[in-house]
């Protein structure tokens, strides 16, 4: 832990924030990919216990990286509209935690729903003050994107087929090599979009970013998990969006017919493969991995059991509306058929937050995530680097792909995907900011030149000379 607090610091005293953000993103990728299921993470590297709480990797690497950015930098020399949103929201959902701990809810239950602070408005903070442009190069998106999509092109048909590699090192117990998880292929849907959206603005495109995307974005079939296929869906559609938009055609060199024609390609191809093998009485792994996410008899049961939940939330909602019932509120419901308890979260990101900290709480986090969002069309639309532009829109879809699954999971209680999607958020932010900063810097000079002196073109010789 110290070695890295000193390479965070030396990181930040060197002006290469880019660099400390790529530790922590790098730490989440690890995680994702040695351990598909967080809930199943042993005691080793990437899980602490202490004191009856779990601390993470990420979640360590993350505080690392904000306190050397504290010790280096200071605190924050002004707060914008946005910083004073996610101020407000992180303020607000911690008082949630003190109403928590007076109404006599579980402390592990109260701080294990605070982390959530740390994990949204870190992610956030996180990216304040990098230069987005360092994150947009050939360097940020380059070799690495290329192993990590031919580590997903062999992981892929093996987590159909339920192959795994099993190792236990000293440190990493119980490691699943050559495994997706549900969680893990919703973050690849998200960089394969973005590598997609950034690849496509570049004048010289590296065509293996786009074969390396491609079964990033298809890995969701192999998780056999809705809420990961309605996050691609969410990606696709909004892709499609921005596709259709007048932006499009001047930042990116790819046309929106050939973006329409490669999805109808897929399709295509997709149908031609599950006739073939209909006809030889065989099902194509992706149908089944289709029918296991949303036919499924455990799967219909899981939905029944949201449908509870929700149901318990609408009642905890009716109770206290407006100020919530505070971090730790107790929930419990009861598995259909079976003696099974849940008391986790609701299953919607939305429930989570309104019944902890009331439509305060609610309508403080939409508008600090609608704040964020609106600073990544801007850079989209008036950033003068298109690399940077296409960079800020890819993670608008991506955090939205993200917001969408946690309408149907506990995203606020994954710490890799809630801190993956404050990240997002943070890189609209400052691609904004430096759209403004522009803007303003050429404001300023404008008023210099106005107020300047006009000087005679040529100076006027007295006739007595």
């Amino acid at each position: 832990g110290y070695l890295v607090w000193q390479r965070f610091v030396a990181w930040e005293r060197a002006g290469r924030r880019e660099l400390v953000v790529a530790a922590v993103f790098a730490v989440i990728l690890a995680d994702l990919l040695v351990y598909p299921s967080q809930n199943e993470t042993p005691t080793g590297l990437f899980r602490l216990a202490f004191a009856g709480q779990s601390f993470r990797l990420t979640e360590m690497t993350l505080v690392l990286a904000l306190l050397a950015r504290l010790v280096v930098r200071g605190g924050p020399k002004r707060l914008t509209a946005i910083g004073l949103a996610w101020v407000a929201f992180a303020t607000w959902y911690a008082l949630a935690g003190v109403f928590g701990a007076f109404a006599g809810f579980p402390v592990e239950d109260i701080l294990f729903q605070a982390k959530a602070i740390l994990y949204l408005g870190g992610g956030v903070a996180l990216l304040a003050g990098v230069d987005p442009s360092r994150l947009a190069t050939r360097q940020a998106l380059g070799a690495w994107f290329v192993g990590l999509g031919a580590y997903v092109l062999v992981a892929f048909p093996l987590t159909l087929s339920e192959t795994h590699l099993r190792l236990s090192l000293p440190g990493l117990k119980g490691v699943s090599l050559l495994s997706i998880g549900a969680d893990a292929s919703s973050v690849l849907v998200v960089l394969g979009v973005i590598g997609l959206v950034v690849e496509g603005c570049r004048r010289k495109q590296w065509a293996l970013i786009g074969l390396a995307a491609l079964p990033m974005v298809l890995s969701v079939f192999s998780a056999s998990q809705r809420a990961a296929m309605i996050g691609l869906a969410v990606s696709l559609v909004l892709l499609v969006v921005i596709a259709l938009g007048p932006t499009w055609r001047r930042r990116l060199r790819t046309p929106p017919t050939t973006v329409f024609l490669a999805l109808v390609a897929l399709a295509a191809v997709a149908v031609t493969i599950a006739l073939v093998d209909i006809r030889k009485g065989e099902r194509l792994p992706v149908a089944a991995a289709y029918e296991e996410a949303f036919e499924a008899t455990g799967k219909q049961q899981s939905a029944d059991l949201r449908v509870l939940l929700w149901r318990q939330a609408d009642e905890l909602f009716a109770e206290r509306p407006l100020l919530g019932h505070g971090l730790g509120v107790p929930l419990e419901v009861r598995v259909p058929q079976t003696d099974k308890v849940i008391d986790t979260g609701f299953h919607n990101i939305g429930y989570d937050i309104v019944t902890r900290s009331g439509l305060v709480g609610l309508g403080l986090f939409a508008l600090a995530v609608g704040l964020s969002i609106r600073e990544g069309l801007l850079a989209w639309r008036r950033h003068a680097d298109g690399r940077v532009a296409a960079l800020a829109v890819a993670c608008g879809i991506g955090a939205c792909s993200l917001l969408a699954k946690g309408m149907f999971e506990d995203v606020l209680e994954k710490h890799r995907l809630a801190t993956l999607t404050g990240m997002l958020l943070g890189v609209m932010v400052v691609a904004g900011r430096a759209v403004r900063e522009r803007r303003d810097a050429d404001e300023d000079v404008d008023v210099d030149v106005e107020r300047s002196p006009v000087l005679p073109a040529r100076a006027e010789v007295p006739a007595w000379s």
